[in-house]
């Protein structure tokens, strides 16, 4: 598909929306994160009667499992298959025998053994227990986890940033070529698309229309971060990709993977260095807009 771009969009005109450099710490998320380090160290007892939380250790039937397996029935969690099994426990004690059904199966569940998990108290001698470097006390591993949840939520206001840009870049420069060639192009891609589908016998996530615009967008992406990388002086060597694109498909062969054609295989990876220059400046942007860390207003 030929075409160029016409005007670059000056990105660094890109307004960004100030809840989008926001970013918040939901204490519950930390209070949560609490109460799963008490269950984690959990005290295990064996009980006389199954509660709801407790693991269920029964023997089946030889007609439903001739392996004479020992089965576990997780009460605290709905799992596809046990849901009903996991009702029918609740109450019993070991050695009743319980009518149930177990992966679309009828079974017969002997009891042998039920086990419970008693949280323990979540206090600074736990914490010092754990042995996270620097961390002794429950107000340090609160803001231990306060921590990982920002890092996390910055990786991800990361991505959402850099797709923003990426999207209005796209949107707002301007391009040259032939619509007719365009639509054939697109046509041609949707064709391959299915028959790839076909060939994996799986169904479409999107509808038609918008994976028809992806490809438009896609092919536009293309012009764009080739014409952004350039106006920085960026030129990528040709040597460098041919070598890399032969180790590519050297590795793919070996793999026993289907190998594209070696000039697609050459022309992705130029693409991928023009990718990589458009990433690094969104990213120095975004470093600046966040104040340095992507942490936002917290």
């Amino acid at each position: 598909m030929k075409g160029y771009v016409d005007k670059l969009y000056d990105i660094n005109s890109i307004e960004i929306p100030a809840e989008m450099l926001e970013t918040h710490i939901d204490e519950q998320q930390v209070e949560a994160a609490m109460q799963t380090l008490g269950l984690r160290y959990a005290a295990e007892s064996e009980a006389d009667t199954v509660a709801e939380g407790d693991t269920v250790y029964a023997k089946a039937d030889k007609e439903s499992f001739p392996d004479g397996r020992t089965i576990l029935v997780y009460t605290g969690t709905a799992l596809p298959g046990a849901e009903e099994a996991a009702k029918a426990v609740l109450g019993k004690h070991a050695g009743d025998v319980i009518e149930t059904t177990l992966a679309d199966k009828k079974v017969t569940l002997t009891i042998a053994k039920i086990l419970r998990r008693t949280p323990v108290a979540v206090d600074d001698a736990l914490i010092a227990k754990i042995g996270v470097e620097g961390v002794s006390t429950v107000e340090a591993y609160k803001d231990h986890i306060r921590a990982k949840l920002q890092k996390d939520q910055n990786m991800e206001q990361s991505k959402m940033l850099v797709k923003y840009i990426m999207d209005e870049m796209i949107a707002k420069t301007t391009y040259v070529y032939d619509e007719a060639e365009m639509e054939a192009y697109v046509e041609e891609q949707m064709k391959l698309y299915a028959n790839d589908m076909e060939e994996d016998d799986m169904d479409y996530d999107v509808s038609e229309e918008d994976m028809r615009e992806g490809i438009r967008e896609q092919t536009k992406q293309e012009w764009m971060v080739e014409a952004f990388a350039k106006s920085q002086g960026v030129e990528v060597d040709q040597s460098a990709a041919e070598e890399q694109a032969d180790q590519m498909i050297e590795m793919m062969q070996l793999m026993g993977e289907e190998v594209p054609d070696r000039d697609e295989m050459i022309r992705m990876a130029i693409q991928d260095e023009y990718m990589n220059t458009f990433f690094d400046y969104a990213g120095k942007i975004i470093e600046k807009k966040t104040g340095g860390n992507s942490n936002g207003n917290n």
